[in-house]
């Protein structure tokens, strides 16, 4: 897949997934909210290290600077 994701968005992505992978291991009681923090940190962390996110590939848009595509802010 091609690149869409920028150095910020990057950046972001792997805070919060670092975060939200934290909160999966301070959550002991809650099963549903260890599994739900776990896996959206770790899609999150992947996204950022492949530089790709399948919702934007999906929606044709991009952070990166581009002339010919939509940004997303």
């Amino acid at each position: 897949m091609k690149q869409n994701m920028s150095t910020p968005d990057k950046f972001i992505r792997t805070t919060i997934g670092g975060l939200l992978v934290l909160l999966m291991y301070l959550c002991d009681d809650d099963r549903a909210m260890q599994w739900a923090s776990g896996v959206s940190g770790i899609y999150l962390i992947l996204t950022s290290l492949l530089g790709t996110c399948i919702v934007y590939a999906f929606l044709d848009v991009s952070t990166l600077a581009s002339k010919n595509k939509k940004r997303f802010y």
